[in-house]
């Protein structure tokens, strides 16, 4: 009986790391396939083409 608990607890300890590296690469590739947010100039530079390019269309 002793050897089953030993087996059960070894079993869930395995399947606990598999489940933990499983978040951890997957929050890794989340992060890096994230977009940064545009820089101040960026998003100011974009607004004036948009506004400028609805401001030429009739």
């Amino acid at each position: 009986m002793q050897r089953l608990s030993a087996y059960l607890i070894y079993l869930t300890y395995g399947a606990l790391g598999i489940l933990f590296l499983f978040t951890a690469i997957k929050s890794l590739l989340y992060i890096r396939s994230s977009k940064k947010a545009p820089a101040r100039a960026q998003l100011d530079e974009r607004l004036l083409n948009t506004l400028n390019e609805r401001r030429e269309q009739p």
